[in-house]
């Protein structure tokens, strides 16, 4: 695997702010995004967890977003938007190539240590079965009561839409709890929805 170098929006723990940085993929496998590879970078071997997810899910263009935690607990977040978080159409692209050479690096060492998940930061798969959870009682709670307090000359009418009504939030449950746990993903197919300019350009193929 070649070097290749990235200009992103990055930002380190949380602590420092977020910043414009060359992330460098080397052909002796480290990841730096400073100017000493030694302090701001590590080795793909200390890689542990790759996370994506999206930003402004409801914007036609969402900002993608990763999260990279080494061993060390360092955590590392890359943006493919501008500094404003708003879409940007050169970051997007440059965004998603990085994600293709880093997977690809990856996929050349064998990457069994490190885990591939999307959704949102801080997510798990406790607090995702708690999100279903709560999210189905409340759905069950308000059907049941939709049903009992129906009037018994539109039982016949209702009731099918209220059952209906009520799966489609079973399945949103579901979905919502399903985002909180972070579900994996197959590293040799990065996901379309998780990387806006690679799914916009299969909607372009589409029409």
């Amino acid at each position: 695997m070649q070097n290749a170098e990235f200009s992103l929006l990055v930002t380190v723990d949380g602590v420092i702010p977020w910043h414009r940085a060359r992330l460098r993929v080397t052909e002796d496998g480290r990841l730096a995004w400073g100017d000493d590879p030694r302090r701001a970078g590590r080795a793909l071997a200390d890689l542990r967890a790759i996370r994506l997810w999206c930003e402004k899910p409801k914007l036609t263009w969402p900002v993608g977003r990763a999260e990279l935690r080494f061993a060390d607990g360092l955590r590392l977040r890359v943006s493919g938007g501008a500094f404003t978080g708003s879409p940007d159409a050169v970051s997007a692209r440059t965004y998603l190539n990085f994600l293709r050479h880093l997977h690809a690096a990856l996929g050349a060492t064998e990457p069994s240590h490190v885990s591939f998940r999307r959704g949102f930061p801080g997510g798990s798969p406790l607090r995702g079965w708690m999100v279903g959870i709560f999210l189905a009682c409340l759905d069950i709670g308000l059907v049941a009561w939709l049903l009992i307090n129906m009037r018994a000359d539109a039982q016949a009418f209702v009731t099918p839409a209220i059952i209906l009504f009520g799966a489609a939030g079973l399945l949103g449950a579901a979905g919502a709890g399903q985002v909180f746990a972070g579900r994996q993903y197959d590293p040799d197919r990065i996901p379309p929805d998780l990387t806006p300019l690679q799914h916009s350009d299969r909607v372009a193929e589409k029409i």
